[in-house]
């Protein structure tokens, strides 16, 4: 993850996946805890922020854009307080989630280009 506070950035990396799975939802799959976008809400925004599913939810504290410059420009400007710079999610990662019967968490996914609703169809016999 990449982290930006005004006038600094910073990468934030874990030793080990596995050592923070216990701080993580139990009830969600290994796979989904190793998105960078689980870590982020469940290690970093709600655990060491208090920035949990409820306020997230509610609004007011999160704003998300796909443009990492225009995130580091609202920190820049003072319309944010920081800015974290996620990875895309890989699809194998979104195969990985879907496998182990999980739905992968809002906003961790942006295809480009868009399909069009009902283009694609997989039978599901």
């Amino acid at each position: 993850l990449g982290l930006h506070l005004r006038g600094q950035s910073s990468i934030l990396t874990l030793k080990s996946n596995d050592a923070v799975q216990g701080a993580l939802d139990a009830s969600k799959s290994k796979a989904y805890n190793a998105l960078d976008v689980a870590v982020l809400g469940g290690l970093i925004l709600d655990k060491s922020m208090g920035v949990d599913a409820a306020k997230v939810a509610a609004g007011g504290h999160i704003a998300y854009t796909i443009d990492a410059v225009e995130a580091v420009r609202q920190v820049e400007s003072g319309e944010a307080g920081a800015a974290f710079l996620l990875r895309s999610t890989p699809v194998e990662a979104v195969k990985k989630v879907a496998d182990a019967g999980d739905k992968m968490p809002q906003k961790s996914t942006y295809f480009y280009p868009k399909l069009a609703t009902g283009l694609v169809l997989r039978p599901l016999d």
